[in-house]
């Protein structure tokens, strides 16, 4: 599994998708509330997870849910400049 996907994708990310469309997505399609990191002092692209009182699960789950987010991007990304990225 290919964990990065290239500076050109992070670029294109940060120019075309508000920082905020993660945690509201990640509320819409998988129920989990983030905080993006600007509320805390933080660049807008961090996100803020309480890890307090949750069973390893929900960490197993919010971290499948971040990744489901991200590959959406990767396909955005893809579908707007034709191209293909191999995992």
């Amino acid at each position: 599994m290919r964990k990065y996907v290239g500076e050109d994708v992070v670029t294109w990310v940060k120019e075309n998708i508000h920082p905020l469309d993660i945690p509201f997505r990640l509320a819409e399609e998988h129920g989990i509330v983030l905080l993006n990191g600007s509320g805390f002092a933080a660049p807008n692209w961090f996100a803020r997870v309480s890890f307090a009182n949750f069973d390893d699960e929900a960490y197993l789950q919010i971290g499948r849910a971040v990744r489901s987010i991200a590959r959406g991007y990767v396909q955005a990304y893809q579908a707007a400049k034709g191209v293909s990225i191999t995992a």
